[in-house]
């Protein structure tokens, strides 16, 4: 299933949500006859925007859109085009310039394409501790760190240059409805490019629609340069201390519309361990968004995941959020309640495939055929 290969195409999951995984798998060997509660939201600031790159040589530089149909994967259509903001501002010091390029948004997901450039790339080479990089950039690093020091940071360039580090991350800004997780793992991998600069892809999606015409965020810009301040542990989580930042404010109109669908079976109900209850499906240009209700049989309802096909064709989808009635997963059965969003085809599908997957393996647990009913 395509999904199956989402982690690789948008990113990984979030650490606290696999160590929960792990956690859980750990306690099922030895707890099997005690009732767990979990419940876990995954907003992915990834989404199905954030798409990962190779990161294996220099791109050239590409818009949002050419980016994320290039990788092979996710595909968007004009209508996606049409959403596109651009030129939506910067900041620039002595060192090095920031451009938000260009930035899309639907009214629950948005992503980002920012672009950072050395001012002197003969002096000075941009360095992240934790994003992809070629090798043969890599290489001209030098990594000698001393004791309470990160030895993933370099201390200087084999060229003669300096290393300039950096960081990005985005918050939204008068309000909390879109989860922008700034960790490297939802970052698509950077586009490091022959005059010194380099592209990031930067997103985030919301649980349910935001249901406002324009979103505001904080892009905030992090640098120092390696062995000109002294290593002083971790900004955040994963991101190593830099002494200097600076905030670009920027605002992105939602231009898109919404259409809502009813989901209802084509057949049987009930398939294997899944009986479905209630769905619904809100198509944007830049996919679907999907909120599906079903009874599950088995056991250990936190680690199914859904797979999507339309007329056979297998679409890419990822889960933003699941939970048991009321929050509650219990031991086996019981209602579950999953939202996420798949890929858009070009024209919307008059029936969908929902298929019930394990996550982390390949075997399916049942598919029910679902038409798609505009809602009224």
């Amino acid at each position: 299933m395509k999904n199956r290969n989402w982690q690789n195409v948008f990113g990984r999951a979030p650490e606290y949500f696999l160590d929960q995984v792990d956690e859980a798998l750990d306690r099922l060997k030895e707890e099997r006859d005690v009732k767990r509660r979990y419940r876990y939201s995954l907003a992915l600031a990834a989404a199905v925007l954030a798409v990962v790159m190779t990161g294996a040589a220099i791109a050239a530089g590409m818009g949002l859109i050419d980016r994320i149909n290039e990788s092979g994967g996710y595909k968007m259509g004009q209508e996606a085009e049409e959403l596109i903001a651009r030129d939506l501002g910067g900041m620039e010091n002595e060192l090095f310039s920031v451009v938000i390029e260009e930035a899309i948004y639907d009214g629950q997901s948005a992503v980002m394409q920012i672009l950072l450039a050395p001012k002197e790339p003969e002096k000075y080479a941009l360095y992240h501790a934790d994003y992809t990089m070629p090798e043969e950039l890599y290489e001209n690093f030098i990594f000698d760190a001393q004791e309470g020091q990160d030895s993933r940071m370099p201390v200087a360039c084999r060229d003669g240059r300096k290393a300039l580090l950096y960081d990005v991350g985005v918050n939204q800004v008068r309000g909390d409805e879109m989860a922008w997780d700034n960790r490297p793992d939802y970052l698509a991998a950077p586009q490091y490019r022959e005059d010194g600069s380099v592209r990031l892809l930067i997103g985030g999606t919301a649980d349910i629609p935001i249901r406002k015409d324009s979103i505001y965020f904080a892009v905030t810009c992090r640098w120092g340069v390696a062995g000109e301040y002294e290593y002083t542990g971790y900004q955040s989580e994963g991101a190593p201390y830099l002494p200097h930042f600076e905030d670009v404010r920027v605002e992105i109109e939602n231009t898109d519309g919404r259409a809502k669908f009813i989901l209802e079976p084509a057949g049987e109900t009930s398939n294997g361990r899944m009986e479905f209850v209630a769905g619904t499906i809100e198509y944007t240009a830049i996919g679907g968004y999907y909120d599906v209700e079903y009874v599950y049989s088995g056991e250990d309802a936190w680690l199914n995941e859904f797979g999507w096909e339309s007329e056979g064709e297998e679409l890419f989808a990822n889960l933003v959020n699941i939970h048991g009635e009321d929050g509650v997963f219990e031991e086996s059965g019981g209602t579950v309640r999953v939202r996420g969003m798949i890929e858009r085809t070009e024209e919307i599908p008059g029936t969908l495939t929902l298929i019930l997957l394990r996550r982390g393996e390949e075997q399916e647990f049942g598919r029910i055929g679902l038409n798609v009913i505009p809602a009224e």
